[in-house]
């Protein structure tokens, strides 16, 4: 199965979960991820900000930030093709709609990779090597390979996003662990 094909099939699979449905997986996932002690640990995480067809992530960004932690939020540079990790403090007044009405930090503050404990990463699916299946922009992947990367590498994605395996390249980096609603998966041990 072709990327192309596998993400055309996710989608569906994701548009048919009821909106209730949603919440109560987002709620369910939300708990897993902040009993993780990757996340426990970490001091300065990177959290994707949620679409509409994602599992929300509204709830860790707010939780992160009532655990002291230094929070950033990608923002992506489509002319570079390339991604920073921006400081937030107050999502309510530092993300707004931007290209896709994707909500993007409106801060200046940029933390180096090197600096990230731990890194909250959307996908389409992931597979049981790990493997991640992504929008295909690449993005994260080239973030994920600049030198002095060490964080903690966590999907969060609906169990239904879990799959045997998925459709990868040699550039592809895999991940080091999935939350869902139902479960932690991790595929690797992990030393930062």
């Amino acid at each position: 199965m072709e990327k192309a094909e596998a993400r055309r099939r996710i989608k569906l699979t994701v548009a048919g979960i009821a909106p209730e449905q949603r919440r109560e997986c987002s709620a369910a996932a939300a708990c897993r991820l902040i009993e993780m002690p990757e996340y426990r640990q970490a001091e300065v995480v990177m959290l994707f900000v949620s679409m509409p067809d994602e599992i929300d992530t509204g709830r860790i960004i707010t939780q992160a930030l009532e655990d002291g932690k230094r929070v950033a939020a990608p923002k992506v540079n489509r002319t570079a093709r390339s991604m920073d990790a921006l400081e937030i403090t107050d999502p309510a007044a530092q993300l707004r709609p931007a290209a896709m009405g994707i909500r993007t930090p409106v801060t200046n503050r940029i933390f180096p990779a090197e600096e990230l404990d731990f890194v909250l990463v959307p996908a389409r699916a992931v597979d049981v090597q790990g493997r991640r299946l992504g929008r295909g922009g690449g993005y994260y992947d080239r973030y994920m390979s600049r030198p002095g990367f060490r964080a903690f590498k966590c999907v969060y994605i609906y169990d239904v996003q879990a799959l045997g395996s998925v459709p990868c390249n040699d550039h592809d980096v895999p991940v080091d662990a999935s939350v869902t609603e139902k479960r932690v998966l991790r595929f690797r041990d992990f030393k930062s």
